[in-house]
């Protein structure tokens, strides 16, 4: 024995490296070794069940952001027109033509209107407007083929520059609202053979699809024909309210009714003011839509021009408007799902997976209309009121509330400076019954009063809709497995049970049965009203 492990050794000396090879060798052999045989081991106490799944999927809200942007433009007036002397008003109007995603970027395209009024050396007023193209774009997490994305416009100032009488600078600010929406997935058994299962019945709501199109609009208005006819258009006003929303498959049917609302100077060069109303509608294309979904549609200004055309005996006149109006539609759609988030094997120990399934639920649709008095103390003398108007500037959810941003817009002459543009912002707050998926808002009339030089009250008329529910985590069960270990409980226990305490977890803890614990206790209810002993038989 002696010689033999001298032998070994002097073998070793001779070929260590070899020898040291094999033996490493023989070692992590044994080992790969033992763990298939604990993995085996392990998988002997799991029976195999069969099951059923199915998946939950909606669109999900993946990014939201507000970004603003600030533009400089350089506009200069054409030939035809008079030279500038005195700006009285300059506005600008932003919105969204297009918006798409691709390779996890958001590409937004959208035009500004830039509206001109002011005065030409021989004391007229002249009105005129430029339109500019813009472009952003944001990266995104990384998102699927389903993604989709929508950008909507909040109009924030305008200031302005002359340069010299052909020339004005024109600084815009507005904020681009973006959200991106993506489909997402969530496996989940919904049958195992042997097992309880606790299901629940939900309403889930999503954001099916967002469309951003527009509107063509070319109409003519008759001046009554006692009027002193109509030598300039100087501004104008556009207001539209949704009058009618119809679903069909892919389809959704948008009727609207638009008030204008135009200030010119006649023959004499006095300012006058003429109303209008008429009626747009629109067939949106757009994937996913049902008879059975709600649309939340906001109709704003998009690039829209009024032209005067005088009558040939100086009185009456006609205004032409066209141009396009900007729509956006947001379809939410409402799926009753079957989720079964939880269950257990009776007399069984299990291995459960759980998922978190976030999801807005118990959504409803409202359609609410209300007034509002809005009081504007104004810093300059005001000795008359040519014009005034009340708009929507944006429309948003804040804290469970929904935020109307009213802008007011005058167009008075002062004391001190002559004729100005005013404009004042005033944002109502209304409580949402639980939380606003979307909203939208429009004026449908107003009227004011003067109550002094400095103090306009303004009462407004409005309709605000919006889709509301509750915002909700639920636990999916997506796996469960039986572990080959019985659990024994009495035939009876008595269990002392807490208040709110749900019966599904009495159950699955004492391995037992909902129902006859249900019939056992005379109770109807989920979950407890109170302290209580109850008897839980065994199974």
């Amino acid at each position: 024995m002696i010689s033999r492990m001298h032998n070994l050794i002097i073998f070793n000396n001779i070929e260590n490296d070899l020898v040291l090879g094999v033996f490493i060798f023989l070692l992590c052999d044994n080992f790969i070794f033992i763990c298939i045989v604990l993995i085996e081991i392990e998988r002997s106490k799991i029976m195999e069940l069969e099951k059923e799944y199915s998946c939950l999927e909606k669109n999900e809200l993946v990014f939201s952001k507000a970004i603003n942007v600030d533009k400089n433009y350089q506009e200069t007036s054409e030939a035809y027109l008079d030279d500038i002397f005195k700006v009285v008003r300059c506005t600008a109007h932003s919105y969204v033509t297009s918006c798409d995603i691709k390779d996890s970027i958001v590409y937004i395209f959208g035009k500004t209107e830039i509206c001109l009024t002011y005065f030409n050396d021989n004391n007229e007023l002249v009105y005129t407007d430029f339109v500019e193209d813009f472009s952003e774009s944001i990266a995104v997490d990384e998102v699927s083929e389903y993604a989709f994305a929508i950008a909507t416009v909040c109009n924030k100032y305008c200031n302005y520059r002359i340069i010299n009488q052909r020339r004005i600078d024109i600084h815009i600010s507005f904020a681009l609202n973006v959200n991106v929406y993506d489909k997402k997935s969530c496996p989940c058994v919904c049958k195992c053979e042997n097992s309880k299962l606790y299901t629940l019945d939900e309403k889930v709501s999503y954001v099916e699809n967002a469309v951003v199109t527009k509107v063509d609009v070319e109409e003519s208005f008759n001046l009554p024909a006692n009027s002193n006819g109509i030598n300039r258009v100087i501004s104008f006003e556009i207001n539209s309210t949704t009058t009618d929303i119809k679903t069909i498959k892919d389809k959704v049917f948008v009727k609207s009714n638009v008030s204008l609302s135009v200030l010119y100077t006649d023959n004499d060069n006095k300012i006058d003011r003429a109303e209008f109303s008429f009626d747009v509608s629109k067939i949106v294309e757009a994937s996913g839509v049902d008879e059975n979904c709600n649309c939340i549609v906001k109709i704003s200004k998009g690039s829209l021009y009024v032209k005067a055309k005088s009558s040939a005996d100086d009185n009456g006149g006609k205004i032409e408007l066209y141009g396009d109006l900007s729509l956006t539609v947001f379809i939410v759609k409402q799926e009753n799902k079957k989720i079964v988030s939880d269950g257990y094997i009776v007399s069984k120990k299990t291995k459960n997976s759980y998922a978190s399934f976030d999801c807005f639920t118990d959504g409803q649709y409202i359609c609410n209309s209300s007034n509002s008095k809005l009081s504007l103390d104004l810093s300059a003398t005001v000795t008359k009121v040519y014009d005034l108007n009340v708009a929507v500037n944006d429309c948003m959810v804040k804290k469970q509330k929904i935020c109307i941003d009213f802008e007011v817009c005058i167009l008075a002459d002062t004391s001190d400076q002559g004729i100005q543009y005013i404009v004042q912002n005033k944002i109502i707050e209304i409580n949402a019954e639980g939380f606003s998926l979307l909203c939208t808002a429009f004026v449908n009339s107003f009227d004011y009063t003067i109550v002094n030089d400095k103090n306009i009250s303004v009462n407004v008329m409005y309709t605000y809709s919006a889709y509301v529910g509750k915002s909700k985590k639920i636990n999916v069960l997506t796996e469960m497995d039986c572990l080959d270990e019985t659990v024994n409980y009495p035939a009876l226990t008595l269990y002392f049970a807490k208040q709110n305490e749900k019966l599904w977890d009495i159950a699955k803890q004492f391995s037992s049965d909902i129902e006859l614990i249900k019939k056992e206790n005379n109770i109807t209810c989920e979950s407890l009203d109170s302290n209580k002993v109850i008897i839980i038989p065994g199974l």
